[in-house]
């Protein structure tokens, strides 16, 4: 019995997918507009979470009959004309072709320089050196000690600012 009604929960999904992907004007523009929230989420807040929501936030309100999907909908066909736009232009002037070129030049020129000049092994070492001297300047005055105990110091402070010890704890300290 469980299995049927799993069966029959499954099947009701598909069909409101079908008819919000119908209201969102087809699952390109259901996409698209995830894609271009995907796009705003990243740009904006940056990190996975953001733009996977509002992604998936632009997808669901493209099936809504409101205002809200309104502007899904129409950020969604933008976004389809802008990618045909682009695709159009790629084709015209090969933007991708050059592009990869530029980098291959790019790098193949960034290794000769390298092989020539050692740039990563003297950056390497000039790295190693600054680590070995500001460890040894620590080792000396002991600026890590110091700045922790500062820490906590500060942190106790405003700790106790927070939550003023009680009557009794105020005994036991005095006495």
């Amino acid at each position: 019995m469980d299995r049927q009604v799993a069966i029959k929960q499954a099947v009701n999904q598909i069909d409101n997918f079908e008819q919000g992907a119908q209201r969102a004007g087809g699952v390109k523009v259901m996409g698209a507009a995830a894609a271009a929230g995907g796009v705003v989420g990243a740009v904006t807040m940056g990190g996975v979470i953001a733009p996977v929501a509002l992604a998936a936030g632009a997808a669901y309100a493209t099936s809504k009959d409101d205002k809200i999907g309104d502007f899904a909908r129409a950020a969604g066909h933008s976004t389809i004309g802008a990618y045909k736009k682009a695709s159009e232009y790629n084709e015209k002037h090969q933007v991708t072709d050059k592009v990869k070129r530029a980098a291959v030049g790019a790098y193949q020129k960034a290794v000769e320089i390298d092989d020539k000049y050692k740039v990563v092994d003297k950056t390497k070492a000039a790295a190693s050196g600054t680590i070995a001297a500001a460890n040894k300047f620590n080792e000396k005055h002991q600026i890590t000690s110091k700045l922790s105990k500062a820490f906590v110091s500060g942190l106790s402070t405003i700790a106790d600012k927070l939550d003023p010890p009680s009557k009794d704890e105020e005994k036991d300290q005095k006495s």
